[in-house]
């Protein structure tokens, strides 16, 4: 009879940060809290700076998306 291993050896952020020894997950602290605006400090907003990288599989990734599309950016 031949069995299937369902063990994976890849290492992913979520495996080694995200989740602590009793299965519970937590979220790690937000890296990009810099605000828009035109203060000193604060990320300067003009027209095709930045973009958006998401994938439709990520529900927050996805939440954006909608948001985005919503305000007409």
């Amino acid at each position: 009879m031949m069995t299937i291993a369902t063990v994976s050896n890849i290492a992913t952020s979520e495996n080694t940060h995200e989740i602590v020894q009793n299965g519970a997950f937590v979220r790690q602290q937000n890296r990009f809290t810099t605000p828009f605006g035109d203060q000193a400090g604060e990320l300067p907003v003009e027209k095709d700076r930045y973009r958006l990288l998401w994938t439709p599989i990520c529900p927050w990734a996805h939440r954006a998306v909608i948001v985005r599309k919503l305000l007409g950016l």
